[in-house]
């Protein structure tokens, strides 16, 4: 997912990946450099290059989509992506719900055959030597010099959020991310809740909280009233925008 607001790019993907997997940023075509779900710190299919730049075998579908005044909401699978080359995945999901301008929610749902930790992260766009991040807990922040990003993390287990970088030499850029960990288990549902706004700008509270079996996200920002209610389920939640 990208995400871009207030002049800024909040949630990266990265520019100038290398055309040759020789080349160190060859890297930048992996899942692990885009803001996407990892699953024991591995990435869904994608070839090794000796057919150049080719598509691969990797690909998602759009289950559900709607939008209404001021808000959208979407949910990708991409189970058949991951499951090529990680055996024990049984779903992957993400659900996007976007409360214009400036809130947007994340479901990230994984199932698997046998425990394993899963990852999701968040790439900061750093091209310019001007993105900052920073967490703590459940909590992770990016600040870019036009707008800043507040997200707080919940799961159905234990959810740590942590600052890294790209293992690429700093000769060819540096490339900060942050990374939420989901502990090990078979069954993954992980919800961020973001707020976005200008650089310096006060960011509103969100609350998550679980209730028989949905995940509900309320507060306030900006001005803007949050009260959304996602039924998770196998195929697409059923979303509740009140």
């Amino acid at each position: 997912v990208i995400f871009k607001a207030h002049g800024d790019r909040l949630f990266s993907d990265p520019f100038k990946a290398a055309y040759s997997p020789s080349q160190p940023r060859w890297l930048l075509r992996l899942t692990e450099a885009h803001s996407a779900v990892l699953i024991n710190g591995h990435g869904h299919q994608y070839h090794d290059g000796h057919e150049g730049t080719n598509s691969s075998w990797a690909s998602a579908s759009v289950i559900d989509f709607r939008t209404g005044p001021g808000w959208m909401t979407v949910t990708s699978d991409a189970t058949e992506a991951y499951a090529l080359v990680l055996p024990d995945v049984v779903l992957v999901t993400r659900t996007l719900v976007f409360l214009k301008p400036d809130v947007l929610l994340l479901l990230d749902r994984v199932r698997l055959k046998a425990e394993a930790p899963v990852q999701l992260r968040f790439q900061v766009f750093n091209d310019d030597g001007k993105g900052i991040a920073a967490a703590d807990g459940a909590t992770f922040r990016i600040d870019r010099p036009l707008a800043g990003l507040r997200a707080t993390l919940s799961s159905l287990g234990n959810v740590q959020a942590s600052v890294g970088k790209l293992a690429l030499p700093e000769s060819e850029g540096v490339f900060p991310y942050v990374e939420a960990v989901s502990a090990a288990s078979t069954q993954h549902e992980v919800l961020t809740a973001t707020t976005a706004g200008p650089a310096n700008g006060v960011h509103g509270a969100l609350k998550i909280t679980r209730e028989s079996g949905a995940w509900r996200v309320t507060g306030e920002h900006a001005g803007q009233k949050v009260n959304v209610t996602i039924h998770s389920a196998q195929g697409a939640p059923a979303i509740t925008i009140a």
